[in-house]
């Protein structure tokens, strides 16, 4: 699939929302048509509800929330790939 959205403008929108929970993001995964930015707080391991992390699809750059547990999301972790992670 060729990407169309771009993945700076992607990237910049996903940190906003990460920011507006006090976070950043921490992990950025993909598969063929999302982008998935994982908002966290570096350094900082407890029990999180995904609050700011967000979909981005890589298409149209329709934003749409990213929980767990979700079926559907579940499945976007186990056959995406990692291309960005923040050293913790």
């Amino acid at each position: 699939m060729e990407e169309i959205y771009d993945f700076e403008e992607a990237k910049k929108r996903a940190m906003a929302e990460a920011k507006k929970f006090g976070k950043t993001i921490i992990e950025i995964r993909e598969d063929e048509e999302y982008w998935l930015f994982e908002a966290g707080i570096p350094g900082k391991k407890f029990f999180d509800n995904n609050s700011g992390s967000v979909y981005i699809n890589k298409k149209n750059g329709t934003m749409k929330a990213f929980h767990l547990p979700n079926i559907e999301n579940l499945k976007f972790l186990e056959n995406s790939k990692i291309i960005y992670k923040i050293d913790k």
